[in-house]
């Protein structure tokens, strides 16, 4: 028996698309350029995504450098998405290491690196985890990527 088309016999049977390949090769991409651009930030970092599973407030993450390269980084929480992450990407983001807070201060998902645990490649296939995995973003979707200063103030409090 000679099978006409491989491509959707495979699809059919493992459930993995006819483009499965090329999605992983543009995610490798994004997690490479995020790579680079974290390795050059050196204040705030701010990815912003656009996609039409979203309406007013679309995923974001950002990263807060401290002077000894130890870093915040957020991801945005149900707080502010609509529709919100179903349980099932909630899930996700704690398994992928994010913690959420019941303090008001902190209403996004948080996670604190040591410098020391802050490699800019392992932090890029975090954020691609998460935009990928719990958010549901796809590589057609528009990233924004902006860095500049926090809004803190350098100002020393009394």
């Amino acid at each position: 028996m000679k099978f006409e088309n491989v491509d959707e016999l495979i699809e059919d049977i493992l459930h993995v698309p006819i483009n499965a390949l090329e999605i992983a090769e543009q995610w490798l991409s994004i997690t490479k350029l995020l790579a680079e651009m974290i390795s050059n930030a050196d204040d705030l970092l701010i990815i912003q995504t656009y996609s039409q599973r979203y309406t007013d407030c679309d995923p974001y993450l950002q990263i807060c450098f401290e002077d000894d390269r130890a870093i915040t980084i957020e991801a945005v929480s149900n707080k502010f998405l609509t529709p919100p992450l179903s349980v099932d990407a909630q899930n996700t983001m704690l398994e992928l290491g994010w913690e959420l807070s019941d303090d008001p201060k902190l209403p996004n998902y948080f996670k604190f690196l040591h410098r020391e645990n802050a490699e800019p490649y392992q932090v890029a296939q975090l954020f691609t985890a998460t935009l990928r995995n719990a958010y549901g973003i796809s590589p057609d979707d528009e990233l924004e990527i902006t860095t500049g200063r926090g809004v803190w103030s350098d100002a020393k409090e009394d």
